[in-house]
């Protein structure tokens, strides 16, 4: 039974794994597709007024809908890394700090554009606030990629992941949080 819990993390280590070389295994044209497709939906949320709870917004509220931001944007980012890594079979990339970066700048830099978009949405709200949430959910699932990546044998590779997956989490929880007690 112990060595079934063991396990337990290597296979969830290995699924994201696979998930990364379905990603990198794409053609180029393919990545570039999903991260423009990616981009219109959140567009399309962005376009879209949301009923307010009666009463108006609470904490909760405001909480949730700004946490809503960093995994939209984290998967922006992942999408976006996928389109400018090259492309390999059967072994994840180096991911290096360029790509990281560049990555990091295109989801920042959308949900800068994204906010102005909001800005003229009636019903919606736009606050600098929001692109930080962006930027933490895109950095957050970088930083867990890049140790998913990451070409040593540690054996505590995956408890790594798993500790990145958590710190990124409560970044992106604190970060809403700060958000929506700021607005």
């Amino acid at each position: 039974m112990a060595e079934e819990r063991e396990d337990a993390p290597s296979r969830w280590l290995v699924g994201l794994t696979r998930v990364g070389l379905f990603l990198v295994g794409l053609p180029r044209a393919a990545k570039i597709v999903l991260a423009s497709g990616w981009m219109v939906l959140i567009w399309a949320l962005s376009s879209s007024s949301f009923d307010r709870p009666p009463g108006g917004p609470s904490v909760l509220w405001s909480a949730l809908a700004n946490l809503a931001h960093a995994p939209l944007f984290g998967l922006l980012a992942l999408f976006v890394l996928a389109a400018v890594l090259p492309r390999c079979e059967g072994v994840l990339p180096v991911v290096s700090r360029s790509h990281v970066l560049v990555a990091l700048v295109a989801a920042g830099g959308y949900g800068a554009l994204d906010e102005w978009h909001q800005s003229w949405t009636p019903g919606r709200d736009s606050t600098g606030l929001d692109v930080l949430i962006d930027l933490t959910g895109a950095a957050c699932v970088l930083w867990v990629v890049a140790g998913v990546a990451r070409h040593d044998a540690r054996p505590d590779r995956a408890r790594d992941v798993r500790k990145r997956l958590a710190v990124g989490m409560i970044a992106c929880v604190l970060a809403a949080g700060v958000a929506s007690v700021a607005s």
